[in-house]
């Protein structure tokens, strides 16, 4: 939480500069969240991403681009009648330098490069059975639920970090004076798995079997998400979640 706070405060502060002029407007766009493990296993979900955005102008030529944006990502599969997910919501900071050439007042290019700040909100895996029973477990937290109930231990545990840190670059396009289009790739700087040898996670789905007992509700199921990364030689693992975007947006 310590981390959390001290990043916000650096980004808030690096907003607080005199800036020549403030614009504010609203983007919406495309998201493809890349998972890379150090094993060599990758998976990838599709998503979107929406919020506020600002712009603090030092020169004609030479601002910033930040913003409050909320992501979803989410992916899934289906094999033998079990339907598999993972869901993802993340609150993301991004303070941006940005350089932009205007040929006239209606069209102008630019690039733009620096960093964001995601908080994770939730990371969900969920599988739904044959007979319509879901079982969902929350990565951050821990916190298990089967068909309703609550089955987290007595002190449940998650398998990912919330937070992390990513540098972006891009190049975008002014147009119609206060509408614009971008193209952006991200990349996460920190390991996102918690420090824990045993821990082992996945967002990726296959099709090998496994299943999941429980004493108490007596269930089962099979052909799921697969937990398979595990730990390498003894380390803890490592994960990190990359992005590429496609944005549109305009300033009011």
């Amino acid at each position: 939480m310590k981390k959390i706070t001290l990043f916000l405060a650096m980004a808030l502060a690096t907003l607080s500069v005199s800036a020549q002029g403030v614009k504010v407007g609203a983007e919406f766009g495309y998201d493809c969240v890349i998972e890379t493990a150090e094993t060599g296993e990758s998976g990838s979900l599709d998503g979107l991403h929406v919020g506020p955005v600002f712009h603090f102008g030092f020169n004609e030529n030479l601002g910033i681009k930040s913003g409050l944006l909320y992501h979803y990502a989410a992916d899934g599969a289906k094999a033998y009648g079990v339907r598999t997910s993972v869901r993802m919501h993340t609150l993301q900071i991004p303070v941006q330098f940005a350089y932009t050439y205007n040929f006239n007042d209606n069209f102008g290019l630019y690039g733009f490069a620096g960093p964001k700040f995601d908080v994770g909100v939730a990371l969900f895996n969920r599988t739904k059975n044959n007979d319509g029973k879901v079982y969902k477990y929350n990565d951050y937290t821990g916190k298990e639920k089967y068909d309703g109930k609550d089955i987290s231990g007595e002190d449940p545990e998650g398998t990912f970090k919330r937070f992390d840190v990513k540098f972006g670059f891009g190049v975008g396009v002014n147009f119609l004076k206060n509408f614009y289009g971008q193209f952006e790739v991200d990349f996460g700087l920190l390991n996102r798995l918690k420090d824990s040898k045993n821990k082992e996670v996945s967002l990726k789905a296959y099709d090998d079997d496994f299943y999941y007992y429980d004493d108490d509700y007596d269930y089962g199921y099979g052909y799921g998400y697969g937990y398979g990364y595990g730990n390498a030689g003894g380390s803890d693992p490592k994960v990190h979640l990359h992005a590429i975007q496609l944005s549109v947006g305009c300033y009011f």
